[in-house]
């Protein structure tokens, strides 16, 4: 009996870090281009839900080409109708539980500090997947994790600016062979451009004279919004550090509304603001759920192998 679980538990495990790794088969992407997208929409029993509606309608449209069409649907409705067995869908919504989450701590329009909100069990995400005929069950092909319990409208734009690329490289057939050289000629572009980096994610013990000592490029140490700008406007003149929860689930419930997860790790992407292209990242820092906190998530050690791979 125990053999059975604890193989049921790897079996898990494998299942979780392929479908949260944005390993979706080329067939089911295939599927879900072909399929108009319906982009679910939230209750708008908040300032956040309202700010997240208008943004999520505003960026589809202007940054999402995978699909020929969008269809936007609030969540109420969005459920009745997908237990009604409805036509199969492709499907773009923001992981309902987290979103549970964010409104029970409030948003302020005004200021970015919930921006930072983390809870440690549970990683927020644009959720991308299928839903057949008569079915309830939906098939996720793709998760693409946010740092963060409030995303703005740049983490926003960056999510579906990660996930459109992934699609693409996918129907294309590249290997990782390929895109790992795509990367190696993707980081001559930082030649010419200044790093920004969030002030509240820079660690207090990196003051920025060392961040510039560190790294081979120029930096600026700034507000998010600087970067939230950079993002919305594709200013050539810019890249910034995008953190990547990476999420490693021991267990989890596939359904519509949840998935659980036990552990977090995270990476660093250096994306270029003009297009939502990658030109550097670095993978997983290894240390676990404890570095899931408030801010202070960019330290000495990230710029010293971001300097390393791009001599």
């Amino acid at each position: 009996m125990k053999k059975t679980v604890l193989c049921l538990m790897f079996l898990s495990l494998a299942i979780g870090l392929n479908a949260h790794n944005g390993r979706a088969r080329k067939s089911d992407i295939e599927k879900f281009k072909s399929r108009p997208l319906l982009v679910v929409l939230e209750t708008e029993n908040s300032e956040y839900s309202k700010f997240f509606n208008k943004t999520i309608k505003e960026i589809f449209k202007k940054y999402w080409t995978l699909n020929d069409s969008l269809m936007f649907m609030e969540k109420g409705v969005y459920k009745t109708k997908r237990h009604q067995g409805q036509e199969g869908w492709a499907i773009a919504e923001f992981s309902e539980d987290a979103f549970y989450k964010r409104e029970l701590n409030g948003w302020n329009s005004n200021t970015h500090f919930h921006r930072y909100k983390l809870w440690h069990w549970q990683a927020c995400a644009m959720m991308f997947s299928l839903i057949e005929n008569h079915e309830k069950i939906i098939n996720f092909i793709h998760r693409e994790t946010l740092p963060n319990m409030f995303p703005s409208k740049g983490d926003l734009i960056y999510s579906l600016q990660m996930t459109e690329s992934l699609f693409k490289r996918k129907l294309n057939g590249q290997s990782r062979e390929e895109r790992e050289n795509q990367l190696e000629s993707n980081k001559q572009l930082l030649k010419g451009k200044v790093l920004l980096i969030d002030s509240v994610e820079l660690h207090n013990k990196v003051t920025l004279e060392k961040a510039r000592q560190l790294y081979p490029y120029p930096i600026e140490l700034v507000d998010y919004k600087k970067i939230e700008k950079a993002i919305v406007e594709g200013d050539a003149k810019y890249a910034y550090i995008q953190i990547v929860p990476i999420t490693y689930p021991l267990f989890e419930v596939i359904n519509p509304e949840q998935v659980f997860v036990t552990n977090y790790d995270y990476g660093h992407r250096i994306v270029n603001a003009k297009d939502g292209r990658v030109l550097s990242r670095l993978s997983s820092t290894g240390t676990g759920i404890k570095i899931m906190s408030y801010g202070g998530r960019i330290k000495a050690k990230q710029l010293k192998k971001f300097a390393k791979k791009l001599r």
